[in-house]
């Protein structure tokens, strides 16, 4: 994202919000999301101070507040604190399919993002309890540690920690660790992940997580930690991925089974997916 500016068609085209309308919060909230789209802002456009954006609707600065919290929330705007602080156009969210197990630099591609990486640390490390349990090792045994920044266009998305069993994938970290990871599992070690677990939570950024994310102490990320399998059940990774809140969406389908009236499950599995295609 280049250096931000100020879009002079926002300003234009804001006018009073109707009080009559309903919520003063809901009808700033829609009357900031139309604006922005007919301004045809980009993303990294400055809107203007809290103080001039309410006096251009005519609502308190309270009520503007709630309203761009909405706004944050779903990704249309973000907003950053300090001298250099305000609010601005946000990027695309990008979607996260459950169902579909790959590397971010697949799930990038999909949504028309150029994908990147940024290493921040690759290192031979003992393996601690949790690590040895979750890859089958004891603790102590070796294991590579790759941190590294993903990048959606050039931009920090996700902040991801692997550890990999030192002794299945011997010299890895002598390769090109920009890459996808799973697709040099693959190529060199004729090995990569056939399946995993993994799990999702709703975490804050540290101050050291926020540095690396470009965001603030405290911003809303989606933890997604992981366990991935090769094609005959041995752990090959264990992870912690660090997505930025106000850029990813967890995309969930559901087979549609049912319990009938003895109580007894029906997996509707055979019921054909929708295709890639179909689901945009």
């Amino acid at each position: 994202m280049g250096p931000s500016h100020h879009n002079q068609a926002i300003v234009d085209l804001l006018k009073p919000v109707d009080a009559g309308s309903g919520s003063a919060v809901e009808q700033t909230a829609t009357a900031l999301t139309r604006v922005i789209g007919q301004a045809a802002a980009r993303p990294g456009d400055r809107l203007p101070s809290e103080r001039e954006l309410a006096t251009l609707l005519n609502v308190s600065r309270t009520t503007l507040r709630q309203a761009l919290q909405q706004l944050e929330r779903t990704g249309l705007v973000t907003r950053r604190p300090g001298r250099a602080g305000g609010t601005f156009v946000g990027e695309p969210k990008v979607e996260r399919d459950l169902r579909l197990y790959g590397g971010l630099p697949e799930t990038l591609r999909r949504s028309g993002h150029e994908a990147g990486a940024r290493v921040l640390l690759a290192a031979i490390v003992p393996a601690d309890g949790r690590s040895a349990d979750a890859l089958g090792l004891v603790p102590g045994a070796p294991v590579y540690e790759v941190v590294r920044v993903r990048l959606s266009d050039g931009e920090p998305i996700s902040l991801e920690r692997s550890r990999f069993p030192a002794e299945r994938f011997p010299g890895l970290l002598e390769y090109p660790l920009g890459q996808s990871l799973y697709q040099l599992l693959h190529e060199r070690f004729g090995a990569g992940p056939a399946r995993a677990v993994e799990r999702l939570e709703a975490v804050l950024a540290s101050a050291e997580e926020a540095d690396a994310l470009d965001l603030y102490p405290g911003a809303p990320l989606l933890a997604v930690e992981r366990i991935a399998y090769d094609v005959d059940g041995r752990a090959i990774e264990m992870a912690t991925d660090l997505f930025r809140g106000d850029r990813t969406r967890v995309v969930v389908w559901t087979d549609g089974g049912r319990d009938d009236e003895s109580g007894t499950r029906h997996d509707r599995s055979d019921l054909p997916w929708p295709t890639a295609e179909e689901r945009e």
